[in-house]
């Protein structure tokens, strides 16, 4: 392969593009999956969202702790809005609103860039990303809410924070006050001592789950409550909606292997058959048959390597090329790549160009001696 670049550029750019594809379909799957946890585990702090009777608040966060003693709750109004900003619009949107907001912010983290939001004074609201992305919304620009009431909310966008699922809103529970006439809250955000697991307890995942699920009976059978949303069940509904996307990933990694092995199945074949004479004097020669597959194969094994490393900044940007066309309404992905998905596209590409070395083995072996010696170059 060395001898002619065409060959050489052919080889180098072919895996290369092999392992791009591979570091691709690995990075898509980063990118997806790990926005559940982040949702679940680093945004949300809590375990259930119970609706209940305005005036049954009090009675129902009292009845809470006699359940559960070591739960904590955040009384606070949730309700679907539509909004427009920018001669564009939204509908479907979550909006949180609450007077206790010191009580609030330690069950929602709310931050952009790793930097904590502020919550919003009167008139100000805060908007998650994907809506800030959809509306064209910067720090300062304003906003219409509508609620089911029909009534209309004007508020200024004082920040933006990182959500991945649903979209949502935050806002003074004074500015529906002084704008719509009048607050209740209607939702209880409930958590418990198991919410505040650490890394080192994942594994208590199930069995957290489990305790969550018996928790939400007791609490729907409190007088008062309306309606009980579980953060597991919806962690586990986000999962098996981007489940699909273990196929893109297989099916990119099935489209790399049979690139790779056209690339090398078709050049190396065109070397044997150029130096047959030479593969045969070889063999004549006294060589074991490994070693003559050494002495023609090994060159693949080592482009393979260097053209896999050449793919990695290609695939890099296919990643951030296919992530930037990812787009949907309710849900906000990530753009990385774990380096243990560096490390899967380099052996998966030089594992394909093992594969076709083993093929190409047998087409070396079946060379004939004689012939190919009396052929004249």
């Amino acid at each position: 392969m060395l001898r002619y670049k065409q060959r050489l550029f052919m080889m180098l750019i072919g895996i290369g593009c092999c392992a791009a594809l591979v570091l691709t379909g690995f990075g898509v799957k980063d990118s997806l999956i790990g926005i559940t946890d982040l949702q679940y585990k680093t945004i949300q702090h809590y375990q259930i969202e119970a609706g209940v009777q305005p005036s049954k608040i009090e009675e129902v966060t009292a009845r809470l702790s006699r359940i559960a003693a070591d739960s904590a709750a955040c009384p606070c109004s949730l309700s679907r809005v539509s909004i427009k900003a920018h001669k564009s619009a939204m509908t479907n949107v979550r909006l949180y609103s609450t007077d206790q907001p010191e009580s609030f912010m330690s069950f929602w983290k709310l931050k952009t860039e790793g930097q904590a939001c502020r919550f919003p004074q009167p008139g100000e609201v805060l908007v998650c990303t994907r809506i800030a992305q959809k509306l064209s919304l910067s720090i300062g620009d304003s906003l219409i809410l509508k609620d089911a009431a029909r009534h209309d909310v004007t508020a200024t966008v004082s920040g933006i924070f990182d959500n991945y699922i649903d979209n949502a809103l935050i806002l003074n529970a004074d500015t529906l006050k002084q704008q719509a006439g009048e607050w209740k809250p209607d939702t209880l955000l409930i958590r418990t001592s198991d919410a505040q697991m650490t890394a080192k307890d994942a594994s208590k995942d199930a069995s957290s789950e489990t305790a969550d699920a018996a928790l939400s009976q007791q609490i729907a059978g409190i007088p008062g409550v309306r309606q009980i949303s579980s953060l597991s069940l919806s962690k586990e509904t986000a999962d098996k909606a981007l489940s699909c996307v273990y196929y893109i990933v297989l099916l990119l990694i099935l489209f790399s292997g049979a690139l790779e092995l056209i690339v090398i199945y078709n050049l190396t074949s065109i070397n044997l058959a150029e130096r047959s004479r030479e593969i045969a004097t070889v063999e004549v020669l006294g060589f074991y048959p490994k070693e003559t597959d050494s002495y023609v194969l090994q060159e693949n094994l080592v482009l393979s390597l260097i053209a896999s490393f050449i793919g990695l900044p290609l695939g890099t940007l296919f990643h951030r090329a296919v992530m930037s066309r990812i787009l949907v309404d309710n849900m906000v992905f990530l753009t990385q790549i774990r380096p243990v998905s560096y490390v899967l596209a380099i052996l998966i590409t030089n594992l394909f160009a093992y594969m076709v070395n083993l093929l190409m083995r047998k087409r070396i072996r079946a060379i004939p001696m004689a012939e190919s010696l009396k052929a004249v170059e």
